[in-house]
């Protein structure tokens, strides 16, 4: 609880994580993936403030839900974390954080490689359209706690290359390294 007021006092986020954590064996995975994440050489010199959903406690699902909308709301970039089973509230932090023309890098395990190619390519989700431009917005897909660290500083550094690509009628902004489609018009 003291740390879910810390975050709430927070006056900007760089990066907020998006998770879903049921079992005991979840919350382990999920905080060694942080760990992994901030600690990497790639962002551990930026010295960014995130939410760790490991760390926090709400008494309450509607508390909860506040609580991270709040943390999406103040964070530049959020890192989802895919799982076999996605919950309706992690994809909603996705679609947010999308809606509102902001960078969501998804760290799909190596496991999982159908999991990555949908959401690369085909989930529903994947394409968001950003509310106060009208542009299609698209997720980045990493398969490992390195390569996301290293994305996360791209993005924030803003050194990411990107190559367009013309579709079925549609020019689509594709980010480079990771073949992540970003932007559709």
């Amino acid at each position: 609880l003291r740390n879910t007021h810390r975050y709430l006092t927070l006056p900007y986020l760089d990066a907020y994580v998006a998770t879903s954590m049921r079992t005991q064996e979840d919350y382990e995975h999920q905080h060694r993936f942080i760990q992994q994440v901030f600690t990497d050489a790639a962002v551990k010199d930026l010295r960014l403030r995130y939410f760790d959903p490991t760390l926090s406690y709400a008494d309450d699902r509607i508390t909860k839900g506040l609580v991270e909308m709040l943390m999406l709301r103040r964070a530049q970039v959020t890192i989802y974390t895919a799982s076999r089973e996605d919950t309706l509230g992690k994809d909603s932090e996705l679609a947010a954080t999308l809606a509102q023309g902001k960078a969501v890098i998804a760290y799909v395990p190596p496991d999982l490689d159908s999991k990555a190619e949908l959401l690369k390519v085909d989930h529903p989700l994947g394409l968001q359209i950003d509310i106060n431009t009208g542009v299609a917005h698209g997720i980045i897909v990493v398969r490992s706690p390195a390569d996301c660290a290293k994305m996360l500083r791209k993005v924030l550094l803003r050194e990411r290359t990107f190559a367009i690509r013309h579709e079925k009628g549609n020019f689509l902004l594709e980010e480079t390294e990771t073949k992540s489609v970003l932007r559709v018009v």
